[in-house]
């Protein structure tokens, strides 16, 4: 197979960038904003969002789940530890990632986070 030195060119079969114009971009804003009206009227969509509303009131009980047992239960509340990463299951237990961090030398930092043992 011969080699071909590249020339600097934009090459033919490579697709290019598409204007535009601003009757279309109306047209999307207008066609955007009709369909989030129909979803948010949606029975089951508006049940999702119930849902996961109230998860992100459970964020205080996710982080107790990382202290461990040392701290003190509250009043016989039961918090519902789920998975991190698919936020379905219950999580079984806590598991080490690396999250990119540009404040730390090697770029990345250790963190703990609820791992259901399936995803």
């Amino acid at each position: 197979m011969a080699e071909t030195a590249s020339t600097g060119r934009v090459e033919e079969g490579l697709p290019r960038r598409r204007t535009v114009s601003a009757e279309e971009v109306l047209r999307r804003r207008i066609r955007n904003r009709d369909c989030m009206r129909r979803k948010r009227q949606d029975p089951a969509y508006r049940a999702f969002e119930r849902r996961r509303r109230e998860w992100r009131d459970l964020e205080p009980e996710q982080d107790r789940f990382f202290e461990g047992p040392t701290t003190v239960p509250t009043s016989g509340r039961k918090s519902k530890q789920r998975c991190s990463i698919c936020r379905q299951r219950e999580a079984v237990e806590i598991i080490t990632r690396l999250r990119p961090c540009a404040e730390v030398r090697g770029g990345y930092v250790q963190m703990r986070i609820a791992y259901c043992g399936l995803c």
